[in-house]
């Protein structure tokens, strides 16, 4: 008779499905947005105040919301160069 064959333990289980899952994708995309969105609505904020309207809260939310793509398109970028 031969030696037993050893089976396999959980750790050992783990690590093959770990290795066989694809890595997650960050997208920069959507993090820039919800900084920018963040920051945007803080602007607004002292937008409407100095000009005692509220309703220029809108701008800085746009300006935020485009600052935020701006910066979240440019991360993603540099991240697909990184990976290429």
């Amino acid at each position: 008779m031969g030696a037993p064959i050893p089976e396999k333990n959980e750790k050992q289980i783990m690590s093959e499905r770990q290795e066989n899952q694809t890595p997650k994708k960050t997208n920069y995309l959507v993090l820039g947005m919800s900084l920018g969105m963040t920051f945007g609505v803080a602007l607004g904020i002292v937008f409407g105040v100095a000009l005692d309207n509220m309703g220029f809260m809108s701008i800085g939310i746009a300006i935020g919301l485009s600052m935020g793509v701006a910066i979240g398109a440019a991360l993603d970028q540099r991240h697909k160069q990184d990976n290429a």
